[in-house]
């Protein structure tokens, strides 16, 4: 299965996403205006591929969600917990820098809303 990867902007960040990898990474700033367009593609390719998952480790390592961004990674984890729902290996992993409070606050905050196996760990 052919890997998806979106280089970083100015204003999104880099994300890898590979199913025979069991791996989906987002690292960096997410403020763009409207950040649909970047975050559907990893919905879409999630969910043409969902049948093939067996099991996918989730790594959010951002520096900055505006709440558009915010919103729409909270989405892919709500497509990740379906996926858990059905029986797949799901884990999520959210990195923050150290003194980055709002971050690792996000993170739990996110943590209490998903029943997905989720760790908050400083980056």
């Amino acid at each position: 299965m052919q890997p998806l990867f979106i280089e970083s902007t100015k204003h999104t960040p880099t994300i890898h996403a590979d199913i025979d990898k069991g791996l989906i990474t987002i690292k960096g700033s997410s403020y763009p205006e409207d950040a649909t367009d970047t975050y559907q593609q990893v919905f879409d390719y999630i969910m043409h591929n969902q049948d093939k998952i067996s099991q996918m480790k989730c790594e959010l390592e951002m520096e900055f969600l505006n709440s558009n961004s915010q919103k729409l990674v909270f989405n892919l984890l709500l497509i990740l917990q379906n996926l858990f729902d059905d029986g797949k290996k799901i884990e999520v992993v959210w990195k923050y820098e150290e003194n980055d409070e709002d971050m690792r606050e996000m993170g739990e905050d996110i943590k209490q809303l998903i029943y997905v196996p989720m760790v908050i760990v400083q980056a």
